[in-house]
C-alpha cells in the first residue's frame, strides 16, 4: 500500500515484528503482557502506531483527550472499500482511557487516506470506509466476568460512543479477516 512507501520508518511496525502473513503487536507502552498476533494479514496491509506520529500534538491536550491515540492501526483496501483496524492494548478491559484512545485515532487514519488520494490525483476517498475498534487485554476487570460473548465466543460487550462501537477481548489470536468482520 502506498502507506508502507510513505510513512517514516518509526512510525510503522518494524519489519522484525511481521512473519510472513502474521503480525506480532505487543503493547507499545513496553507492559510485556499485553501482546496479541494477528494471522492472515497480506503485506499490503500497512501497520501504523500512532503514539509515533509526534507532529499529532498539535491540539492541547485538554479534557477531551485529543493526543490520546490507540496502539495500532492496520490500514489495507479491498475491491469495495478502505478499511482501518483500531486496537488498543490495554493489562485489563474495558477501560475508559482506552475508548478514548480509539476514539481519538480516527482522525490520523482520515488524513493519511486523504493524503493517499491527493498525491495520486485520486478520488478515491469518496469510496467507502469501514473502520472497526478493538480493546484487547489479557483479563477482564471483575465486575465483568459474566459478560455474554458474541461473534462465536471471541469478543464481548459493545461500548457505542456516538456512532462508535468498541468491541473488547481477552483472547491473544485474531485473524484480520475476524477483525473485520467482527460485531456486536
Amino acid at each position: 500500500m502506498w502507506i508502507n512507501q510513505h510513512v517514516e520508518r518509526d512510525i510503522k511496525l518494524s519489519e522484525d515484528l511481521r512473519c510472513g502473513e502474521t503480525l506480532t503487536l505487543p503493547d507499545p507502552d513496553g507492559q510485556e503482557s499485553a501482546c496479541i498476533t494477528v494471522v492472515e494479514v497480506p503485506s499490503n496491509v500497512s501497520v501504523i502506531i500512532p503514539q509515533q506520529a509526534g507532529q499529532w500534538d498539535l491540539f492541547d491536550p485538554g479534557p477531551f483527550g485529543w493526543r490520546r491515540r490507540c496502539d495500532y492501526i492496520l490500514m489495507g483496501e479491498t475491491q469495495e472499500h478502505y478499511f482501518a483496524v483500531l486496537i488498543e492494548l490495554k493489562s485489563n478491559v474495558p477501560n475508559d482511557k482506552g475508548d478514548v484512545q480509539l476514539k481519538w485515532s480516527l482522525p490520523l487514519f482520515h488524513y493519511l487516506l486523504s493524503s493517499y488520494c491527493i498525491d495520486k490525483h485520486s478520488s478515491d476517498w469518496k469510496k467507502s470506509t469501514k473502520v472497526k475498534y478493538f480493546q484487547i487485554g489479557n483479563d477482564l476487570y471483575e465486575q465483568h466476568k459474566d459478560l455474554t460473548r458474541i461473534d462465536e465466543g471471541t469478543f464481548f460487550e459493545k461500548n457505542v460512543e456516538g456512532k462508535i462501537e468498541i468491541l473488547y477481548s481477552d483472547l491473544e489470536l485474531f485473524s484480520l479477516e475476524l477483525l473485520l468482520k467482527a460485531s456486536a
